[in-house]
């Protein structure tokens, strides 16, 4: 079973490299990964995909936004989001200023966004 989660995470990463590789920028109308609830090895495969987006584009900080729904905790939520970028930072080596973790509170499922924004754009609303 962990192979499987293993396969999936890789193909999905290939998938998001990509599209990463046609296109330079990323509109704001069209978010960079948007997810729900997924495992802790799916998550870090996304963040890792933000990691290397953030690593070609040095002018880009990248901003990770969330809602939780009732059932969860922000406090817990925000943990595993700041656990996610802990990672990140120590394998790329990438400033942790280079990453804003935004909680949107209460919301009806819980859901994350991924976007890297030129540091000298305004910041969209992702909710």
């Amino acid at each position: 079973m962990a192979s499987v989660n293993a396969i999936k995470s890789f193909l999905a990463m290939i998938i998001v490299l990509g599209t990463l590789v046609s296109t330079s920028t990323v509109s704001a109308d069209q978010w960079f990964d948007s997810y729900g609830k997924v495992s802790g090895n799916d998550e870090l495969a996304r963040f890792s995909n933000l990691a290397f987006f953030l690593q070609d584009h040095p002018e880009t900080v990248g901003y990770i936004a969330f809602c939780t729904s009732k059932t969860e905790s922000n406090a817990d939520v925000f943990r595993q989001k700041t656990r996610g970028v802990n990672f990140v930072v120590s394998r790329f080596h990438l400033r942790r200023s280079r990453f804003k973790i935004i909680n949107y509170g209460p919301c009806a499922k819980t859901r994350t966004i991924l976007q890297p924004i030129d540091k000298t754009k305004q910041v969209p609303s992702f909710f």
